[in-house]
């Protein structure tokens, strides 16, 4: 049996591999965020990652009215491409990707797992400076928090 938060990092990659995007990618679920640079030079598409990063259970003052604590999770996705002129034409597209996505789930119940609903989608970094100057690779990461009630 999965765990919770693995069925959610399942579905959100589920609902990413449904949509359409003005950037055509695969989104795939996983713990390695090492991709190496030959990979992301080769790659034609961008590199999208989404993993588990938080679980959070507690109990609050309207327990006694529901069966179970709240469950807190957050997943984030993570994007990368490796740039070949360092441009705003080339980086504002991705940007905009990151956006669309964010877009696409907020205020979404995860498609597999309807318990859950995305209350809250935030991008940090917009983009990553250092892998900008360093290695020439977008990176962006948005985390999404979600909240599910048993």
């Amino acid at each position: 049996m999965s765990s919770l938060i693995i069925k959610l990092c399942k579905a959100v990659r589920d609902h990413l591999d449904g949509a359409n995007y003005s950037i055509a990618f695969t989104p795939r679920r996983g713990y390695d965020v090492n991709v190496k640079l030959p990979d992301l030079e080769a790659a034609k598409e961008p590199d999208v990652l989404v993993m588990p990063a938080e679980l959070d259970r507690a109990l609050d003052a309207d327990a006694a009215t529901r069966e179970g604590p709240a469950d807190e999770y957050q997943v984030d996705v993570g994007v990368r491409r490796k740039l070949k002129t360092k441009t705003n034409e080339e980086i504002d597209p991705l940007v905009d990707l990151m956006e669309e996505i964010q877009r696409n789930l907020l205020g979404e119940r995860a498609v597999g797992y309807q318990e859950a609903v995305c209350v809250e989608a935030r991008i940090a970094p917009v983009f990553s400076p250092e892998h900008l100057d360093n290695q020439g690779i977008f990176f962006s990461v948005l985390h999404l928090r979600f909240i599910a009630i048993p």
